[in-house]
C-alpha cells in the first residue's frame, strides 16, 4: 500500500510538472510583439464585452497568426490599440476590408458595441485571427498566472516545496543506504 501511494505521488508531481512548465512556456513565451506564442497558437484573455454574445469576457480565445492579405469582412481579429496611453489588445470583427492605393487598413467594430471603431487598424498592428476556439472564462486563469502574484503561488512555490520534498527523498534513501551498509559490514 505504501509503495502503490508513492508510485501515485511520483506520477501527481510528473504531471504536476509537465502542466507547470507549459503554463509557463504559455507565460512568458512573448516571441513576437510581446504576446504569447504556443506552436503558432496564441492564447488571448477577454478583457471586455465588447464581443458578446460571440465572446464573453473572461473568455480564453485560441487564436493564430494569419497572413493579412486573406482577411476579410466577417473575421475576428486581435489588434494593438492604444486606450488611456496603455497598448493593448482588442478583439473585434472586421466590417469592412480597404485598400486604399495599395495601402490595406481594415474597419473594426465590436458585435455589442453601436458604433464602429475610431480607428481603422494598420497591417502592422494585427495579432492574430480568431477561428472560434475559446474556453469559457479561462481567460482569467491565464491572466492571474500571467501575475506576479499567481505565477509564484501557481508555480514557483509548488515546484519549490516538490524539490524541498524530493530532497528529503533523497536523504531518506542515503540514510537507509548507509544504515544498510553499517549493518552488512558489521
Amino acid at each position: 500500500m505504501k509503495k502503490q501511494f508513492k508510485i501515485i505521488l511520483n506520477i501527481l508531481i510528473w504531471v504536476f510538472i509537465v502542466i507547470a512548465a507549459a503554463i509557463t512556456i504559455i507565460s512568458l513565451n512573448t516571441k513576437e510583439k510581446g504576446v504569447s506564442n504556443f506552436f503558432g497558437y496564441i492564447p488571448l484573455s477577454i478583457q471586455s464585452a465588447s464581443m458578446e454574445p460571440a465572446i464573453y469576457t473572461g473568455d480564453l480565445i485560441i487564436s493564430e497568426k494569419s497572413d493579412v492579405k486573406t482577411l476579410k469582412e466577417g473575421d475576428v481579429i486581435s489588434f494593438f490599440s492604444i486606450e488611456k496611453e496603455k497598448v493593448v489588445i482588442i478583439t473585434h470583427r472586421i466590417k469592412e476590408a480597404k485598400n486604399d492605393k495599395g495601402v490595406l487598413s481594415f474597419v473594426t467594430k465590436g458585435d455589442n458595441n453601436e458604433l464602429i471603431d475610431e480607428k481603422e487598424v494598420a497591417p502592422g498592428d494585427i495579432v492574430s485571427k480568431f477561428d472560434g476556439i475559446k474556453i469559457s472564462k479561462a481567460g482569467y486563469l491565464l491572466d492571474f498566472f500571467k501575475s506576479k502574484i499567481g505565477f509564484f503561488v501557481c508555480i514557483i512555490l509548488p515546484l519549490f516545496l516538490i524539490f524541498i520534498f524530493q530532497l528529503v527523498n533523497f536523504v531518506l534513501i542515503m540514510v537507509r543506504i548507509k544504515q544498510d551498509d553499517n549493518i552488512t559490514n558489521s
